[in-house]
């Protein structure tokens, strides 16, 4: 969780940085972002409680490895009883406490982005026309995979931009304790 709006961050910037290092990436190899949702204070309560439960458990590389998956944490989560007893403690399954955690995330990272000043529409803009400036180095399959990462990035940034309402306002009031246990 350290850090975990750098998953967004990643996301967005992703699709540059892996066709400056070569690293192979397919579209097979990502996956599908859940939808953000409506987040109550319970919910961040829920989270500030069971996250540092987790940790203790062992559950760090789950947690902070940007590149599990939603599905991947699910699933660490209910093949583990202790992790299975924490979360539903605090009323969660492992989909929605892995849901809850991305709009967490999410709203995260638009208080991020707000505060760089930041505009996803601008960033993503640029990031299509440096793809487009580099396919003539790439093969086509690298642009295919580049142009897949894209996809998932501008997903990514849309959903921050059109997460539920009053999301952001919420993570706002739980801020400095977020940020204590996602650091």
């Amino acid at each position: 969780m350290r850090k975990l709006t750098g998953l967004f961050l990643l996301l967005f910037h992703l699709p540059v940085a892996t066709a400056q290092t070569g690293a192979p990436t397919t579209p097979e190899s990502m996956y599908t972002m859940p939808d953000p949702v409506t987040l109550s204070e319970s919910d961040i309560q829920g989270v500030l409680g069971a996250v540092p439960e987790l940790e203790q458990l062992g559950l760090d590389s789950e947690l902070d490895n940007e590149a599990t998956s939603p599905e991947q944490l699910s699933a660490a989560l209910a093949a583990n009883s202790q992790a299975m007893n924490i979360i539903d403690n605090y009323g969660f399954t492992p989909d929605s406490f892995t849901q809850v955690m991305y709009s967490i995330g999410m709203a995260m990272a638009a208080l991020e982005m707000q505060a760089s000043g930041m505009d996803p529409a601008t960033a993503q803009s640029q990031q299509q026309q440096m793809l487009e400036q580099m396919q003539s180095q790439m093969t086509p399959e690298q642009y295919q995979a580049m142009m897949a990462q894209l996809g998932m990035a501008n997903q990514a940034m849309q959903q921050v931009a059109d997460q539920p309402a009053g999301n952001v306002a919420l993570v706002q009031q739980y801020l400095p304790q977020l940020n204590a246990i996602f650091d």
